[in-house]
């Protein structure tokens, strides 16, 4: 019996910092990879993903509300593997109505439940939530900032049609930001995420 060629590499999503408000949740998908054989290429058409390491940074501000005024976030943050092909076979992301359904007030925020109508096509690999308080701020430019570093194991595999990073078929990766509605409608709410995906290159 023969033995299989493997090679365990990784792949990097650069830090990337983007606002995240009830209004405009965010969908950020993982890098993906490339045929080539550098470390962070593909041999062939499929990986085995069995580790992802994310690390997160959460930053409030008290954007141009007045000082002495208090303010508080709540973020939600999942990492989730989407099982259908993505949009136009490439890594596009997904709306955010497709994973989670409308919350009281129409919105999509941290009471927003999963869309029991398509959660079918996910699987949530990880989530947690994240409070961050600005109380009294001294100056309008006032910031808060919290971290998050988690591992996470997996067994999946990936699958492309082509050489190409887009030609990703099916178990592309996203991270999903929602925000609560501020009740003082003020503040800035940003997330900075950063992923090392290793895997299995077979």
């Amino acid at each position: 019996m023969s033995l299989m060629n493997v090679e365990n590499k990784v792949v990097y999503t650069t830090p990337v910092a983007q606002t995240v408000t009830y209004a405009s949740p965010l969908v950020y998908g993982l890098s993906t990879t490339a045929q080539g054989s550098a470390s962070n290429n593909r041999t062939g058409d499929s990986i085995k993903v069995d580790r992802i390491d994310l690390l997160l940074q959460f930053d409030f501000s008290s954007g141009t509300l007045a000082t002495n005024t208090r303010q508080s976030q709540l973020f939600n943050w999942y990492l989730v593997r989407y099982l259908k092909t993505p949009s136009t076979g490439g890594t596009a992301s997904f709306a955010i109505a497709e994973f989670l359904n409308p919350d009281g007030n129409a919105g999509y925020s941290t009471l927003s439940f999963p869309n029991s109508d398509t959660n079918q096509n996910f699987n949530i690999l990880a989530n947690g939530a994240m409070y961050i308080e600005l109380p009294y701020a001294a100056t309008s430019s006032a910031t808060v900032s919290k971290t998050v570093s988690f591992c996470q194991e997996c067994n999946f595999h990936q699958t492309y049609s082509g050489s190409g990073t887009s030609n990703i078929t099916d178990n592309m990766v996203y991270l999903v930001f929602t925000a609560m509605a501020n009740p003082n409608a003020g503040g800035v709410s940003n997330v900075t995420a950063q992923a090392a995906m290793w895997y299995i290159d077979n």
